[in-house]
């Protein structure tokens, strides 16, 4: 709209209003950002707050924390360390379960997925079976 009504004002097409600069609103650049801004917040909002975006929410958690295990696993972080992060792993894990399963039915690789969990837990147990 501010594209148009700027073109409008700046006219110098001789089939609208003779050439002449039309007299019409004129939208600021602040105003525009503003509106763009609004927009934007509000559509993040809603995406986060839908029930399908926090199901992607709680899979890209599980996900993360899936990772960050593995990955201080694969550094021989402290055990203690690798116990918090297994914690946290878990705590996705029940989150993402409690999801319905029209949500988790959209969790892409679910297979890949599932079976890096069962390692995580095999890997785990055989660690506290150790300690």
């Amino acid at each position: 709209m501010k594209l148009v009504l700027h073109a409008l004002h700046e006219n110098n097409v001789p089939l609208i209003n003779d050439g002449e600069p039309v007299r019409v609103i004129e939208i600021s650049t602040l105003q525009s950002l503003v509106v763009i801004i609004g927009i934007l917040t509000v559509t993040v909002l809603l995406s986060l707050l839908s029930p399908k975006g926090k199901a992607r929410t709680a899979v890209g958690r599980l996900r993360q924390a899936l990772a960050d295990w593995q990955d201080l696993n694969a550094a021989g972080a402290p055990a203690a360390e690798r116990a918090a992060a297994y914690a946290t792993l878990v705590a996705a894990e029940q989150t993402v379960r409690a999801l319905p399963e029209e949500y988790r039915a959209l969790i892409q690789e679910r297979q890949t997925l599932r079976e890096m969990l069962a390692e995580a837990h095999a890997r785990q147990a055989a660690a506290a079976a150790n300690a």
